[in-house]
């Protein structure tokens, strides 16, 4: 079991306080509410790199997504890449700044998002990026854009394939959020950020969706067999 008070190998940089008040205390309390009222079940948390710079790539179905990564990626300190027009409401973006979030103008090729994801993958941190770029629409996976792979040929680090399900039932786009359901989240093993270059961006990227496809794949047979 890893060490949840190695503060620097968790936050590579990070303060003392951001690692055990925001990345301990706040995601055990946002775990616990996910358990209790959406039954969230995690798997794959040894996936998550231990030390070093590292890139999660997830599937994308709800404003409950970064949360939901957190929950099997609480091991280690990490920047979200999230659209700008969230930094628009005072409290969420005092939220987001705690957690480092990077804001990305959705639709555009935001050089500035990128440079400065770049950076903190280059001192020794991870970052969280959701290449669909935007919310589901209908619970499917979509194409993904170019943002993760220029952060792959940019970084060449290890990037972390998670998919999940269920999100999408508890908050879709222009609903509500509904009070409970049934959420499952699962990562992957990680892809050598090297061999991704190699492979070049059409094969990298289609084996990284394949991947995460899979991953949300398994999520949604385990939710259905949980169901009955």
């Amino acid at each position: 079991m890893r060490n949840i008070f190695a503060v620097r190998r968790r936050g590579s940089g990070a303060s003392a306080w951001n690692v055990l008040f925001w990345w301990t205390l706040t995601l055990w309390l946002l775990r616990f509410w996910m358990r209790l009222c959406y039954k969230n079940r995690r798997f794959g948390m040894e996936h998550i790199p231990s030390s070093g710079p590292f890139i999660i790539a997830a599937n994308h179905q709800s404003n409950f997504d970064p949360v939901i990564v957190g929950t099997v990626a609480h091991d280690r300190v990490y920047h979200s890449i999230a659209r700008a027009t969230l930094f628009n409401s005072t409290i969420l973006a005092w939220l987001m700044e705690r957690y480092g979030v990077i804001a990305i103008r959705r639709g555009e090729s935001d050089t500035k998002a990128i440079r400065r994801a770049i950076e903190v993958i280059k001192q020794g941190q991870g970052v969280m990026i959701f290449p669909e770029g935007t919310r589901t629409a209908d619970g499917n996976i979509g194409e993904f854009q170019r943002g993760l792979w220029l952060l792959i040929k940019k970084c060449k680090v290890p990037v972390v394939p998670v998919g999940f399900d269920g999100a999408y039932d508890a908050w879709k786009i222009g609903t509500k959020p509904k009070s409970f359901g049934m959420i499952e989240v699962r990562a992957g093993k990680a892809f050598d950020g090297e061999a991704l270059n190699e492979m070049g961006e059409e094969e990298g990227m289609r084996a990284i969706r394949e991947s995460i496809v899979q991953l949300h794949e398994q999520c949604q047979a385990s939710i259905k067999k949980r169901l009955q």
